[in-house]
């Protein structure tokens, strides 16, 4: 890693960032200083190796994550969140997903979308940490995908260059063919047999990492010289970064400015309110800080999820709220060559594509990429067992919602102070007076809002029921008097207008995947009725072996006759790649 012969200074440098970050606030504090200068030498690394680089749209593509970074900046850093994304030769993104990250790595897979057209595809992949530098450091993986719909190669760019951008080749020491020995011990099976592979790392290879991954397929399915990365060619480059992103040391995160709309100048001391719907419902608030930015870190949930955000100071002014982009989004060209395949690609392509469409015909048809999120008005809210709760229907009419306190929620108090309405929760006689001291959180629809003088108007008709926490509550950094979360009959505010600086938005959680599927198949299929077509026989992304030992795997063929090659990969400690090979036969 450039410029890492000064550990103590690394050592400390790190470990001020870490205080910096993180040391005030129980949500993550924000950066006090917008003017921090990181260098190259503290950013990440990660190594991407995929099952294969040749695939059928409509295929999952299974990937296995190596962390490689210095050690010092693994173990203060922590990110917990790995972003993944498919992108087109020509900068445009196809899909994108998040994953749970560990010190190690990841390992999961993503669904090719089955409308992308034939051509050459990348795979993008960082952290949020790595944002904060050149994008020369995210992990590149080139592969081919088929679309046999699709025949037009719909992202070549023969011809088009651009100046800020070329790929180059990772280091690699893959011309010793037998840095690691692989043997089958047969070199010929039958269909549906059980395989046995053996896999051995040399003793002299000490300064290895002991974590490997295996893949079974054709070949020339697997072209172990397409991990690339990018190379800066002119001012986009440097070796200095400005800081703008803090490591998810927490998990998912929603990040972002609070700015005055007239002048973009940072708003200090704006209180952001970020409420998470649905079933992982959350409410979390933020007190900006001299460079108005904001940092949530969010419970883990799976699939898209809606938020609500919403922004105020004291003299209430105009803010706008410019949230982080969830990814990084390429939007420059990876590749201007025309797609071609060899004579030998061709044969392999159509074998491929024919088992992809009987797979396709005898799968069962449901979607396990994406977790089902409903709305459940009765699900438990983020404050738990409220204290009381008040069932509108079960009580007379009233006109307006400022009756239904005045009458039945006699905990709930509202005056005038120089015309305006306030509102202050009343509770045990032994607290009533720093409940008062306090501002109540008002919820509608687990909303936040501070405008009385609408929500006393609400018509009783359009409520379900109200809630009540007439006790102090702390979220964040931020005290309340109490919570009052009212909930209406249809979910829709009760017309209610949202507050001033306020929006929804989707954020994308993890990529839902089964615990066990990221294994391709190590079984035989017990119903031999159903063809068994696999274009990958096995994958595993994680293999633990130490050099000078041997371990052993096993597998099951398919129905497809012909040749096959297991291929087993690993790096070095210095980032390079090693690998082993060997073939047999299915008759």
């Amino acid at each position: 890693m450039k410029n890492m012969n000064q550990p103590l200074y690394l050592t400390k440098f790190v470990s001020w960032v870490i205080l910096t970050l993180f040391i005030s606030g129980n949500i993550s504090s924000q950066v006090k200083e917008s003017g921090i200068m990181l260098h190259d030498g503290y950013n990440e690394k990660y190594a991407v190796f995929t099952d294969r680089s040749l695939y059928i749209a409509g295929e999952k593509l299974y990937f296995s994550v190596f962390n490689i970074s210095d050690k010092i900046i693994r173990e203060a850093f922590k990110n917990k969140v790995f972003y993944i994304e498919l992108i087109k030769s020509n900068g445009d993104v196809v899909t994108d997903a998040k994953f749970s990250l560990s010190s190690e790595g990841t390992q999961g897979y993503i669904t090719i979308p089955e409308d992308v057209a034939t051509g050459y595809y990348f795979i993008c992949s960082y952290t949020r940490w790595m944002r904060n530098f050149s994008r020369e450091g995210y992990a590149y993986n080139r592969i081919k995908v088929i679309n046999p719909g699709f025949q037009e190669t719909g992202n070549t760019f023969t011809g088009v260059s651009d100046p800020s951008y070329t790929l180059k080749s990772l280091p690699s020491v893959l011309s010793f063919s037998t840095v690691i020995e692989c043997k089958t011990n047969k070199t010929t099976y039958g269909i549906r047999e059980k395989a046995c592979v053996s896999v051995s790392v040399p003793a002299f290879l000490k300064n290895t990492a002991e974590r490997y991954c295996i893949t079974v397929a054709r070949p020339g399915a697997h072209d172990g010289n397409r991990m690339e990365a990018l190379r800066t060619n002119g001012a986009n480059g440097g070796t200095n970064s400005a800081l703008q992103y803090i490591p998810e040391n927490k998990g998912l995160s929603v990040t972002g400015q609070v700015v005055f709309k007239q002048n973009s100048q940072p708003a200090v001391a704006a209180m952001v309110q970020l409420a998470v719907l649905g079933n992982y419902n959350d409410y979390l608030t933020y007190l900006t800080g001299s460079d108005g930015r904001f940092y949530f870190s969010l419970l883990p949930f799976s699939g898209k999820q809606d938020l609500f955000i919403s922004a105020r100071n004291a003299a209430d002014d105009q803010l706008e709220i410019r949230v982080d982009k969830d990814f990084a989004n390429h939007s420059n060209t990876l590749y201007t060559g025309s797609f071609f395949l060899d004579e030998k690609e061709r044969g392999l392509v159509l074998e491929m594509m024919i088992n992809a469409q009987v797979n396709k015909a005898y799968e069962e048809r449901s979607d396990t990429s994406l977790l089902h999120i409903k709305s459940d008005s009765d699900g438990l809210s983020f404050y738990g067992q409220p204290l009381k709760t008040v069932y509108i229907d079960e009580f007379i009419a009233l006109p307006t919602l400022g009756e239904v306190f005045f009458e039945l929620v006699h905990e709930v108090n509202i005056s005038k102070k120089k015309g305006a309405p306030y509102m202050v929760l009343t509770g045990h006689a032994k607290n009533n007076a720093d409940l008062a001291s306090y501002n109540p959180l008002i919820l509608i629809d687990r909303i936040p809002i501070s405008d009385l003088n609408d929500l006393l108007e609400i018509s009783p008709d359009r409520i379900q029921r109200i809630e009540l926490i007439n006790d102090m509550y702390i979220r964040g950094n931020i005290i309340y008097g109490g919570i009052l979360s009212i909930f209406s009959k249809k979910g829709d505010l009760a017309g209610i207008k949202l507050p001033r600086n306020s929006f929804f938005f989707d954020l994308n959680g993890y990529y839902s995947q089964e615990s066990d599927e990221y294994k391709a198949c190590p079984y035989s299929l017990a119903d031999m009725r159903i063809p068994d077509l696999r274009n990958c026989l096995y994958w595993n992304p994680e293999v633990n072996i130490r050099s000078g030992e041997e371990t052993s795997l096993e597998f099951y063929t398919s129905d497809s006759q012909g040749e096959f090659e297991v291929v087993i990969r690993g790096l070095t400690g210095r980032g390079d790649v090693i690998e082993g090979r060997c073939k047999f036969s299915v008759k």
